[in-house]
């Protein structure tokens, strides 16, 4: 029987985020935790004859969350923008996994039409925080795969 290798296993360390603002691109280089979901939204199906109930796909929630080290202004302003103008700022947010001891390769997934929503960390002191974090959630529109992993190249027996 075959399994899998741990080299095909992905490091969650390794990968690049960029965020694009207006056609300008922003690394993420102070990210700590990206993570996008779609969530399936179902209903419950009954019907005569059985006792089943069956979940019926509905729609489908996009939603993401991160956590930036803080010291970048990226959030700080998009939030400022809003509570003073009004005006959202959509971005576009692009995640690449890429492990190189890997053999499945890489994958890229932009996420488009994005906006922030929920709590904003505007300023933060703690005396007992070695590394201040900035946590964010938003929504998306769209999304794109751009690239995708491969089949292992090898499995283990």
């Amino acid at each position: 029987m075959a399994f899998l290798l741990e080299r095909d296993t992905l490091s969650g360390k390794l990968g690049t985020a960029t965020v694009t603002v207006d056609g300008k691109v922003h690394e993420l280089f102070r990210a700590r935790e990206i993570k996008v979901v779609a969530d399936i939204q179902t209903k419950d199906m009954k019907a005569l004859g059985t006792t089943r109930i069956q979940p019926k796909n509905v729609g489908v929630k996009q939603t993401g969350s991160g956590v930036l080290y803080f010291g970048s202004d990226l959030l700080t302003q998009m939030a400022l923008t809003y509570m003073e103008s009004g005006l959202v700022t959509y971005f576009d947010l692009q995640v690449t996994n890429s492990d190189p001891t890997s053999t499945v390769g890489e994958q890229t997934i932009v996420y488009y039409g994005c906006k922030l929503n929920g709590d904003v960390l505007l300023s933060i002191l703690d005396v007992d925080s070695d590394m201040l974090e900035q946590p964010f959630t938003f929504s998306y529109t769209t999304a794109k795969k751009l690239s995708a992993f491969q089949t292992e190249a090898d499995y283990g027996t």
